[in-house]
């Protein structure tokens, strides 16, 4: 792992959420350069994709529309304590989204060796 990858994860630290784009710009790298971070990153286990994550954390279980993509069945939102509307799905920064396969998650490892 080389300086950059460790330059992208205090970056990707310093807030909750950043474009591959505003990456790019504020580390002064292209595309290709990002991508091979990425994949160097995944390797070591600092980053994984988001289905990964979902997955490990249990987040998408069923009848929580909260945690899950808007098309899922929202009818147990109203007794939800962390959902107020009656479509609570459109709290859910990702519940528009199908194609979550771009989205990386910072692991715990990042997290315990850089903040």
């Amino acid at each position: 792992m080389t300086e950059l990858e460790i330059k992208i994860i205090q970056f990707l630290l310093s807030s909750a959420v950043y474009s591959e784009t505003a990456i790019m710009k504020n580390l002064g790298i292209d595309e290709f350069t990002l991508k091979k971070s990425f994949s160097i990153l995944e390797e070591h286990g600092y980053i994984e994709p988001y289905d990964i994550f979902i997955k490990r954390e249990q987040l998408n279980e069923e009848k929580d529309c909260c945690k899950t993509k808007s098309n899922s069945g929202c009818s147990s939102c109203k007794s939800s304590i962390h959902c107020s509307s009656s479509n609570c799905c459109s709290n859910n920064l990702f519940s528009n989204l199908q194609d979550f396969s771009k989205i990386k998650v910072l692991t715990m490892k990042a997290v315990d060796e850089f903040y």
